[in-house]
């Protein structure tokens, strides 16, 4: 819920032609607008994660769009809220799952 509130506000345009994010902070949104869910590639941050790449091969990892991390302001830190496709495939019970902190520059949908 919190991720469809916050694409409302960066995306839907209300009154004056802008979106809420823009009448708030004064400039549009600048980082990446993914749907909910969206499957995603990104480059790992944690050494385990990291170990699960393969040497010769891509250095990323298949995830899930799963939000923005967010200041107490609402406004945005530069990062995103990813599920790690191979935890999410394995895990047997939801609290398994959790989610990755990692800088939108090293997340890329995939077409």
């Amino acid at each position: 819920m919190r991720c469809y509130c916050y694409l409302r506000n960066i995306v839907d345009l209300s009154h004056g032609n802008v979106t809420p994010y823009e009448k708030r902070f004064g400039l549009p949104f600048r980082g990446p607008v993914y749907p909910f869910g969206c499957q995603v590639v990104y480059t790992p941050t944690n050494p385990d994660d990291q170990s699960r790449s393969h040497p010769y091969g891509s250095k990323q990892l298949d995830g899930l769009f799963y939000g923005y991390a967010l200041q107490q302001a609402c406004g945005w830190t530069g990062n995103l809220f990813i599920l790690d496709w191979e935890q999410v495939d394995k895990a047997e019970r939801p609290d398994q799952i959790y989610p990755r902190v990692i800088p939108a520059s090293q997340v890329k949908t995939i077409h």
